[in-house]
C-alpha cells in the first residue's frame, strides 16, 4: 500500500503546518538545553520540518513558524501569561 500524499490528507482551507521554536536559540548547538538540541539532531528535526513545510506549501496549506522574542517590559514572559495563572 502506497503512503498517502500530504495533499490527500490536507483539507484546503482547514489545515496548516505549525511549528514552534525551530530556531538556533532553542535547538542549536549553543542553546541552553543540550538534551533538546541532541534529540532534535537525532531525528533531523530541521531538515524534516523544512521538508514538511515545503510539502504543505505545495499542497496550498499555510505554514506558520512561531518563535519567542523578548519585548520591552518583559511582555510575553510566562509571568504575564494567562495560562500560567489558570
Amino acid at each position: 500500500m502506497a503512503a498517502p500524499q500530504l495533499s490527500d490528507l490536507l483539507a484546503r482551507g482547514k489545515a496548516a503546518f505549525v511549528m514552534t521554536e525551530v530556531q538556533p536559540g532553542v535547538i542549536g548547538p549553543n542553546a541552553p538545553w543540550p538534551p533538546l538540541s541532541e534529540a532534535a539532531n537525532r531525528v533531523n528535526l530541521v531538515a524534516n520540518a523544512a521538508r514538511i513545510a515545503a510539502a504543505a506549501r505545495a499542497a496550498g496549506a499555510p505554514v506558520f513558524h512561531c518563535t519567542a522574542d523578548s519585548l520591552p517590559g518583559g511582555f510575553g514572559w510566562v509571568l504575564q501569561s494567562a495560562v500560567k495563572s489558570s
